[in-house]
């Protein structure tokens, strides 16, 4: 292929970058204020038995603006019977939700313990 045929092709993108239309909103990866108020949900699973069973329940619940931290108890069991907690931004999730979307990626899910809120600490 001639450098004459490549030429268009690097400046596609360029020229795209400029464009309004092009550009997309980032809305996640942006700070939280340390005043947005938080709170966490404990959640017994039962995921769906695979290598990466943990990395699929992260990625299927980091997709909601409102999760900010999933952190996972007992790293040595199997994909059933996980204990979990989810830090999330009460302004933009509501308890309910996120147990929704739990149940969209797990076999079962309980939740285990109110949520507890910075108040409650």
């Amino acid at each position: 292929m001639s450098t004459r045929a490549i030429l268009p092709l690097l400046a596609a993108p360029a020229l795209l970058a400029g464009c309004p239309g092009a550009q997309v909103k980032q809305t996640f990866d942006r700070p939280v204020p340390a005043d947005e108020p938080r709170a966490e949900l404990r959640l017994g699973l039962k995921l769906p038995a695979s290598q990466d069973c943990e990395e699929a329940f992260d990625l299927a619940l980091y997709r909601h603006e409102g999760v900010e931290l999933i952190r996972w108890e007992r790293a040595d069991r199997a994909c059933g019977d996980r204990s979990v907690t989810v830090r999330y931004l009460r302004r933009r999730v509501s308890k309910e939700e996120l147990i929704r979307l739990a149940r969209k990626v797990a076999l079962k899910v309980r939740p285990d313990a109110r949520p507890r809120s910075e108040e409650d600490r």
